[in-house]
């Protein structure tokens, strides 16, 4: 199943509408900024930069904001009857804002 690890308030949000409009079935991890849990051994056994969001889909593991987009655009439009292409994609909501480095 798809995780996708997020924080509140920032471009996690872009990722997490598409995985809806995209109708996927994800769980969302959430990732507390405020106790440093993207610094944790755990978390960057998973993204060494320690960046929000990670995207985890099987054992594929993405950061970027843009590049989760594309990635799930581009591996699973077709789910679900889905008809969503990457040029669809808003070039903003591709490239979003810089990922949370807290």
């Amino acid at each position: 199943m798809i995780e996708l690890h997020y924080f509140p308030g920032n471009v996690s949000l872009v990722p997490h509408i598409l995985l809806e409009e995209l109708g996927l079935d994800f769980k969302l991890r959430f990732v507390d900024r405020a106790a440093a849990a993207h610094k944790s051994p755990a978390y960057l056994r998973m993204n060494p930069n320690g960046l929000i969001p990670l995207l985890v889909d099987g054992d594929f593991m993405l950061y970027e904001t843009a590049a989760i987009c594309l990635h799930l655009a581009d591996v699973h439009s077709q789910s679900k009857g889905s008809r969503m292409r990457r040029d669809w994609l808003p070039p903003r909501a591709a490239r979003g804002r810089p990922a949370s480095r807290g």
